[in-house]
């Protein structure tokens, strides 16, 4: 045999071609495309070693056959691959998912009692940021306007889709807000265990006498009938002064009890 040429054992793994520059045979490996000196030394060599490489790799049955394409051939990069890509590593924060976003900020804020300008503070944009770079957290105006409106309205509707034709027990009470002001609250207990706040009256300068409170109750609970469409079973209250003139009066349908601290 001719020194240079390849051995037909060996040249079944191999593709004969010429490569510009070169004076000697050129052969290809048909597994790895790898281009290589036509000496049967070294491509008994090359064999061996990619042999053992897709051994490692799987079984050889099983490996891809790359005989149809060319030594050159690369797979073409398109905008959809790069894109679906760099989707992974985006944030996007659509329309609805910061409405969704905001009213959560709110609700905390409102149920903690937290002071509104606090969703301006640097430390909290920052933790924001950290948790959701693409979203961006509402404003204290924002808070105090419309998301408390919105926050108002659907506390309104669940109330009202609770309360409907349910016999229910009020509960009249004084307190005192954040301002240390005087106020009375109204609230509605059903028979579930459900408790649901319907008014908060300021009674300003006010005293509390018992034609005031009587008054103010009437109205409360005419108001809250209508808007809530409950029935009435039980009117409970800290004031004795309301219960001696409910009772003189008969000023309600319904039992009217006196609670002590």
């Amino acid at each position: 045999m001719a020194p240079g040429r390849i051995a037909s054992d060996v040249r079944l793994h191999f593709t004969k071609t010429t490569k510009e520059g070169n004076k000697g045979p050129w052969a290809v490996c048909k597994k790895c495309r790898q281009g290589m000196q036509g000496i049967v030394q070294r491509l008994k060599k090359h064999q061996d070693k990619c042999m053992e490489q897709l051994q490692v790799a799987g079984n050889e049955d099983q490996t891809p056959d790359f005989s149809e394409r060319p030594p050159s051939a690369k797979r073409p990069k398109t905008n959809e691959n790069l894109s679906g890509t760099i989707d992974k590593f985006v944030s996007k924060t659509n329309a609805v998912e910061k409405e969704r976003l905001d009213m959560d900020v709110a609700k905390f804020f409102y149920a903690t009692n937290t002071p509104f300008n606090r969703v301006e503070h640097p430390s909290f944009k920052h933790m924001i940021t950290n948790l959701r770079p693409s979203y961006s957290p509402p404003s204290r105006k924002d808070l105090a306007g419309p998301l408390l409106n919105k926050t108002y309205e659907n506390c309104l509707a669940v109330a009202a889709s609770s309360l409907k034709d349910k016999f229910v027990t009020l509960m009249l009470d004084g307190w005192s807000n954040i301002h240390q002001e005087p106020i009375i609250c109204l609230s509605a207990c059903t028979s579930s265990g459900e408790a649901f706040l319907l008014e908060t009256i300021d009674t300003e300068a006010n005293s509390h006498t018992a034609n005031y409170l009587q008054r103010i109750t009437e109205d409360a609970i005419t108001r809250n009938v209508a808007l809530f469409n409950f029935r009435i079973c039980g009117f409970v209250t800290d004031n004795a002064a309301i219960r001696w003139r409910a009772h003189r009066r008969k000023s309600f349908s319904f039992t009217v009890a006196v609670h002590t601290s």
